[in-house]
């Protein structure tokens, strides 16, 4: 079999196991038909809290599955979201054993005394064994549950840790290239000034007619005939692309870039890693004790089961003797006690296990369901589109512009240059006396 633990049940759910013969995708489809949980809300992780990945074979994950090692299963919840288990209580099968046995013993106590009332209290000290076996077997899963809660609880912490590692080292990235960015656009600030004087100048510089005479013809036989500014000329050269439209998007694009993302995603590293390091949320307090005190329950019952298997043998001792019926009658007067205790351990364990449960459900749609809320914007923030390019631009007031937009500007500052550095070239020969 292949073990997967449901933590927000706190069972554990056996699948055959071809089910992990193959994909962790395949996996999550046999999961889904045994718990309803549908696969796009299922989140694997293995102890340690490496999740399973689905285009991977279940073998890559190596000892997980077993019984004492699971899978443990965790849904997706939403705020408000209904937890309560479906299942019936988990002792009914034990009270139903155990009323059955008392209501026999009651029944014998009016019976005459024979060979026949000795032989039915042989009998019922050894359903009593059976009792005793069943609430062992039960204590024993519960105290294992409990276990399982507690280490599916870990894992989810340790998976929370990494996460949160992961997204500071590329938010590290994404710093570095901000600050590149912003150099990047104190040098483009500049130039775009020294530019924007470069323009004025050349609006002011008058060409006389007879220097375009003599200038050579444009692409196109695109050439002013009359006297002109500096400006014009070099305007009529590319109609389609000006020195002004060049500046404009570059001071557009510049707008587009401050400080916002930078101080989101720093507002966002510091709030997680606020949420993640709260003690009294992480940890399940007094997890520890409660585990050894069901353990010492457990070991009282291993010995009480040991009692009503002696019950049982002096039984068939003294089968053929009448007269040690009454002492069989003093015997199963403790067997009813142990079993109204094994009753009420079983009881006290099934109830501290739900207690168990019912904190970290409330972990989960509390601390866990707000904590994912403020991951989610970083997780789509710092992929690669933070390492590699600037902050977003809204799409609706640039949408012609580059995916990079560290390229984009590249490209602008680039071509402010070359115009500049081209303006000697396009001034016809005498037109620079004329400033």
């Amino acid at each position: 079999m292949f073990y997967v633990f449901y933590v927000n049940q706190g069972y554990m759910q056996p699948l055959e196991v071809t089910a992990a013969l193959g994909s962790v995708h395949k996996l999550q489809g046999a999961i889904e038909e045994a718990t309803r949980v549908p696969l796009a809300e299922q989140v694997l992780l293995v102890s340690g809290g490496d999740g399973l990945q689905s285009d991977r074979p279940v073998a890559h994950y190596q000892g997980a599955g077993t019984d004492s090692n699971p899978v443990f299963l965790f849904c997706k919840l939403s705020k408000g979201e209904n937890q309560e288990s479906a299942s019936p209580q988990e002792n009914a099968e034990l009270n139903e054993m155990c009323a059955g046995l008392l209501e026999q013993l009651r029944s014998f106590e009016n019976l005459t005394i024979s060979g026949a009332l000795i032989m039915r209290y042989g009998e019922a000290s050894r359903q009593s064994r059976d009792v005793c076996d069943c609430a062992m077997q039960l204590c024993a899963r519960l105290v294992q549950d409990h276990q399982l809660l507690h280490q599916g609880w870990l894992a989810l912490m340790s998976n929370l840790d990494d996460s949160r590692a992961q997204l500071e080292k590329r938010a590290e990235r994404f710093y570095a290239h901000y600050e590149r960015l912003k150099t990047m656009k104190g040098k483009a600030q500049t130039i775009l000034q020294e530019f924007e004087a470069v323009i004025d100048t050349l609006h002011k510089i008058t060409i006389p007619s007879a220097l375009l005479a003599n200038s050579s013809k444009f692409e196109g036989g695109n050439k002013p005939n009359e006297e002109c500014t500096l400006y014009d000329y070099i305007s009529c050269a590319d109609p389609q692309s000006s020195l002004k439209d060049v500046v404009d998007q570059v001071q557009l694009l510049l707008a587009k870039i401050d400080d916002s993302e930078h101080t989101k995603v720093v507002t966002l590293l510091k709030l997680v890693a606020e949420q993640t390091s709260k003690q009294e949320v992480r940890d399940i307090r007094g997890i520890n004790l409660r585990l050894m005190q069901l353990d010492s329950h457990l070991r009282s019952l291993e010995r009480t089961l040991i009692f009503t298997h002696h019950v049982d043998l002096h039984a068939d001792r003294a089968a053929d003797n009448l007269d040690v019926v009454f002492k069989q009658r003093e015997q199963m007067e403790e067997v009813k006690k142990i079993v109204e205790q094994l009753q009420k351990t079983a009881k006290a364990f099934a109830q501290s296990k739900l207690e168990l449960l019912n904190n970290i459900r409330t972990r989960l749609s509390g601390w866990i369901l707000q904590l994912a809320k403020t991951l989610a914007p970083l997780e789509q923030m710092t992929p690669e589109c933070l390492a590699h390019e600037a902050p977003r631009l809204s799409e609706h007031d640039v949408p012609d512009f580059e995916p990079s937009t560290e390229k984009y500007l590249h490209n602008g500052i680039l071509h402010a240059k070359i115009a500049l550095h081209g303006v000697a070239e396009r001034v016809p020969s005498g037109a620079a006396g004329h400033y």
